[in-house]
Formats: C-alpha cells, structure tokens, sequence
C-alpha cells in the first residue's frame, strides 16, 4: 500500500471517529470566580460563585472538564448550594480551614459560550486581611466515550479545542472581620479568699470560668504583692484581663489575703545511693551549712524505711526514691526542707546471678590449684555464705553457716568408718547468699584426693 493510500485511509478513519460534531477545534474551557460579599464576620458564611465552561464557539462533551478552587487559611468550603448548575458535580472536598474542592461535569456537556455557575458556601474562620482564593479548570486527560459512537479507543478529552491541556486560572479574595457590635468576652474570677501561703517563693493559681460569643479568649493574670514578710500576713492584689481576636478587652480586680499560718516547704537537694552500700549515710550532710541543730528535726516522709537521728543505711532496702524531711524549728523564720535519696543498685555486682562463680572440682593436693571449695564474683557485697554438701547417697557430709572458703573434703563428723575424710568422687552442694536477691544455687562438683 502507497503512502497516499495510507493518508487517504488515516484521514476517513479520523473523519469517522470525530463525525457529529464532535470537532471542537474552537472548544475552549474557561473559569471566572467571585467571591460575594468581599469581607464576612467572622464565623459566617458568604458566596463564592464560579462561573465555569465552555468559551469556545465549539461544544465540549460531559465528563471532559476538572474545576478546582481553594481558599486561603481564614476560610473554609462547606460545600455546594443548592442553586449551583446541576451538570458540575463534586469529586472530593477536603477538610478545614485553607480547603479545596474538586469538581467535575457529570451532569452534562456545554454548548457554544455555555457555562454554568458552581455556587459555593465559604465560611469565614479567622479574623484576617483579605486571603487570596484561586480556581481552575483544565480538561481531565482521559478518554472519553462520548467523543465517538462505538469506537474502540477513544479519543482523550484534551483532544477537544484549540487549547491543549489548558489551565484556565481566576483568582479572587475574601477577608474575615470582627462583628463590632460583639460584647467584650465575660470574666470570673474567685470570690476574696484567705489562703494559707505555703512557699513565700511561689504563685498562686484559681479556675477561671470563662464565656465566649466571639472569638478565642486568653486568659492572663498580674499579681502585685504588698510588703509582707516570714511570720506576717499580707495581701496580693490579682488583676485578671480577658481579650479575644476582636480586640476586646475585660479586667477585673480581686484581692487576696495570705497568711503564713503554716510552714513554708522547700525542695532540697537529690542525692544517689546504693543499696548494696551498708553503711549510715548522715543526712545532715544535705543541708546548705553541714550542721543539724537537732536529730529529732529528721523524719521520713516517704517510703519504708527508718532512719537514726540523721543517719540512714540504705543496704538491702527496695530500688526507688525515699523522701527525708529536715524540720527547721530554731530560726525567725521555721521552714521545712525535703529531700530526695533515689536508691540503685549501680554500685557493684551484687544482684547479678552470673557474677557468683562456684568450684567445679576440688584437688586437695597442695598443689595449691583448686585447693578449696569456693564461692567467689560476690565480695565486697556484704553478703554472709551458707553451704551445704551432700554425697551422691543424699547424705549431709558438711555445712556452714557462715562459709569462708576453707572446705577441702573432710566432713564435719566421723560418720564415715572413722574416717574424718570423705573418698573422691562426685558431690552435690546447695548455696544460699544471705541477704541477697538470689535463688540457692544446687549444682555438683567433683572431689579428687
């Protein structure tokens, strides 16, 4: 076949596919928006109308054009009103202030210069100058059936006009203001109290119950304190102000009376100890100037444990923080200090099973290796040792309540045929570490003579 004879054909096939008007060659999709009125009051609503469609002198089938609008971060697209042309219909509306909706003519195609008007609800969120809001529209790349009757594939939707995947774009603007008839947000505070003022340093906080018919309200409190000193009463003068986004403003007074019938508590210093350590730690070495006037002036507040004076051992107590209490009677003016002893068990190995190493064999034959039978990785732990050593028969052959590593096979009686020496062979033991975190370790061991 001739290249004409090609041409001639590609040209019936395309003239066929594109009969019944459907060579929009002039078709041109095109958007203008206008948002009515200009400036809302905050929270609400106003009109955004779109008139979309055709600007051609051609026709464009349904389902071939895409119209987006978005607004800026003061507003907010509820939806479609119920005057908007029928042939737009949503696609998809996302959620919150700064939105966009997507919309598409399902319902029908435009004739010449057709358009119809897509009648939006925008509300107003946010007190702001004018906020840009941007529309378009852009034929949808797809292929669309209603260019053709029956064709195999057809024709994409851009395929329509004089202008190619075009993106027509209007733009507009919307402020969002404040009502000025909008009342100044309401205040109340406390009624006059008398308080009993615990920490001479700190402040003091009230509920503040607060209505609104505007805006966001924020809440802020100034306190004045008058002359006051440890052992008087004195007064504070508190003044509320309530203000919203419109400017408005509420302040209201309250007076305060303080009283220091009680005594201040103050928050002393945190120390770290071990609870493998066994020795008393002074508590008094805590305090500012290392002096205790009184021994008594110590107490524990929490946590179970017991103290001497000011002197506290920690060893063998549970893991946690234990809160000790310094009472400071003796000055103008008296005064209570916590302080914080957070207990670990950081110091040494002393609750690791795996550090505790037992004999596997004894030789007593004073080759001075494996002399003894032992029990070592815990020293220094404070820990006392009872070992109990048991023939392959069950039998009791030696125990110790306090074990100093100073077994080497003789038994703790003659029950053996007289002999106060046990014969070689395989031996069990149980160990228990006194006073420490661990099961009893029962294993076995052997014993050469």
């Amino acid at each position: 076949m001739t290249t004409l004879s090609k041409s001639i054909i590609s040209f019936f096939i395309v003239f066929v596919i594109i009969s019944k008007g459907y060579a929009q060659n002039n078709a041109d999709p095109g958007i203008g928006i206008l948002m009515s009125p200009s400036a809302v009051v905050i929270g609400s609503n106003g009109i955004l109308k779109a008139s979309a469609g055709n600007y051609g002198n051609q026709t464009i089938v349904k389902n071939s054009l895409r119209v987006s609008i978005s607004v800026g971060s003061n507003a907010e697209i509820l939806g479609i009103a119920t005057e908007s042309d029928k042939r737009w219909s949503q696609l998809n509306l996302t959620d919150g202030s700064a939105n966009t909706i997507k919309l598409t003519n399902t319902g029908g195609g435009f004739d010449s210069f057709d358009f119809g008007d897509i009648i939006l609800i925008v509300r107003g969120n946010a007190v702001s100058e004018p906020n840009l809001i941007s529309g378009s529209i852009v034929y949808v790349t797809a292929q669309n059936s209603m260019l053709c009757e029956g064709c195999v594939s057809p024709p994409l939707n851009i395929s329509q006009g004089n202008a190619s995947n075009s993106n027509d774009i209007s733009k507009t603007s919307l402020a969002v203001i404040c009502n000025p008839e909008t009342e100044p947000p309401s205040l109340t505070v406390p009624a006059d109290v008398i308080l009993e003022y615990k920490d001479y340093n700190s402040n003091i906080n009230f509920g503040v119950a607060v209505t609104d018919e505007c805006c966001d309200i924020i809440i802020t409190q100034t306190d004045v304190f008058s002359a006051g000193s440890c052992g008087n009463s004195f007064v504070i003068t508190r003044t509320w102000t309530a203000s919203d986004v419109c400017g408005n403003i509420t302040k209201a007074d309250q007076i305060i009376t303080v009283q220091d019938t009680t005594v201040p508590v103050f928050i002393g210093i945190q120390t770290d100890l071990c609870i493998y350590d066994n020795y008393d730690f002074d508590l008094s070495s805590l305090l500012d100037d290392n002096s205790q006037t009184d021994a008594i002036s110590w107490s524990v507040t929490s946590g179970n444990a017991t103290i001497n004076g000011s002197l506290f051992n920690p060893f063998g107590l549970e893991l946690g923080d234990y809160i000790f209490t310094y009472s400071d009677s003796n000055s103008e003016c008296p005064s209570i200090t916590e302080f914080t002893v957070s207990l670990n068990n950081d110091c040494a190995v002393c609750d690791n099973a795996d550090n505790v190493i037992i004999s596997k064999a004894v030789t007593p034959n004073g080759d001075q290796h494996n002399e003894y039978f032992t029990v070592e990785g815990i020293e220094g732990c404070g820990f006392t040792v009872e070992v109990e050593i048991f023939n392959r028969w069950g039998a009791k052959i030696y125990e110790s309540k306090d074990y100093q590593n100073n077994w080497n096979g003789f038994t703790h009686n003659s029950s053996f045929g007289g002999s106060d020496k046990v014969t070689a062979g395989t031996y069990f033991y149980v160990v228990s570490i006194v006073d420490s975190v661990f099961n009893p370790f029962v294993g076995h061991f052997y014993l050469g003579i």
